[in-house]
Order: structure tokens, then sequence, then C-alpha cells
């Protein structure tokens, strides 16, 4: 691929995965337009993606070659607390990007989650039949619907707990746990039932910058 085609946009690129994207496509000498709303460090540009004029202005402006959506409300209790920002952050976002991306004719990809699954069987296969329990599980899976509903050779990612670098001990849910042991003069209650299967963000940003590479090579051949 040539370099003037390595050019990418990504929302929450100032979140827990999204730096370690930036990072890993910078040095493959990726040019990135890197989107945040409430900690835009330098570089990046701050974008209210629940805005659909902004949203489209943005992409359109910097004609990306490849986008991934990193962006959202991935806070199930957060989701509970405000459903409406909930879903105009995690679909109604969605919806723009994959709308624009299928007008410019750039592939995107969607991260998601497993929480579109309701844990009875896991790990689950590709054809595996979503089952949300809860709001966040529900909004994230009609993200997923809505970029595929829109564009040609979109993809959607599903990740596990995140863990890696991070800017506040409760930006990982794995990290959090470490309050919990620290505050020694109260008691707490954490979960003994989960069984749960945590990556470190720089492999999922290794899977996605493999992703885009493959995805580009079969979509500009189509």
């Amino acid at each position: 691929m040539a370099t003037r085609d390595k050019h990418l946009f990504l929302t929450g690129a100032s979140g827990l995965l999204g730096r370690a994207i930036y990072k890993k496509f910078i040095t493959e000498g990726w040019v990135i337009y890197g989107t945040a709303y409430t900690r835009v460090a330098e570089g990046l540009h701050k974008l209210d993606l629940t805005d659909e004029n902004e949203v489209k202005k943005a992409v359109i402006q910097f004609k990306p070659s490849f986008l991934i959506h990193c962006a959202a409300q991935r806070f199930p209790e957060k989701v509970d607390l405000d459903p409406e920002g909930a879903e105009n952050i995690n679909i109604n976002a969605s919806r723009y990007l994959a709308q624009v991306v299928d007008c410019i004719q750039v592939p995107m990809l969607y991260i998601s989650t497993d929480y579109v699954f309701d844990g009875k069987s896991p790990p689950y296969a590709v054809d595996a039949v979503p089952n949300p329990l809860n709001l966040y599980g529900k909004t994230k899976l009609n993200g997923e619907e809505v970029t595929l509903a829109f564009g040609k050779g979109n993809i959607v990612l599903r990740v596990p707990v995140l863990y890696g670098p991070v800017e506040y001990v409760a930006e990982s849910a794995v990290t959090v746990l470490l309050n919990s042991l620290l505050q020694t003069d109260k008691p707490c209650k954490i979960s003994n039932y989960e069984l749960r299967r945590p990556s470190h963000v720089d492999d999922i940003a290794d899977i996605c910058l493999q992703m885009a590479m493959k995805r580009l090579e079969v979509f500009f051949l189509d």
C-alpha cells in the first residue's frame, strides 16, 4: 500500500484502546486524524460525535482510507444512568460514521464488546447469536447493526475487558480493582463468579492494524 493511502480517521483516540491504536498506526507510517472530546491531548482534534454535520464534515475533509470507531460509552453503570447519552454515542454516532464512509467509499472498523452476549457459553464463535443482558450490550449491538447496514466492507471487532497503560486507575476494569485492594479501612463487594478474558490494548491495536491492511487490500480489489 502506498504511504499516501495510509490515512486513518480514529475516534476515541484519547481512550485506553484509542491511544494504543494511535501509537501502533503512527509507528507503521500512517497519517492519523484522531478525535477526542473531553481529553483532547496534543495532536488530537476535538469532535462531538453526536453532531452529525460536524462528523461528516471532519471525515470528508480528512479523506481517510480507513476509519476505526473506538469512541463509546463503555461503562455499563453510566449507560444506565444516562441511556439517551449512551444511545447518542454508541448508536447514533456509529450511524453517522457508517453513512459518511459509505458516501466516500472507505471501510470502517467498529470496536464492539463481548457484552453483546449473555455469558452463558463462552468463548463465542463469529456466528454466535448475540443476546445482551444489559443496556450497554444492547446499545453496542445496535451500533454493530448500523455499522454493517451501510457501506462496503465494514467490520465489527468484539473485544473483551481491556487493560494496559492507564491515565487513571478506574480507566480499566482490571486496574480499577486496585482501588478495592487499597481501601483496607472498609469492606467492599467484589464479584467472585465472573470468568473474563482480559486483552492487552497493544495486542488489540496490532489486530486492528492487520485487519486494516487486509481489508484495504480486498476492498480496493472489489
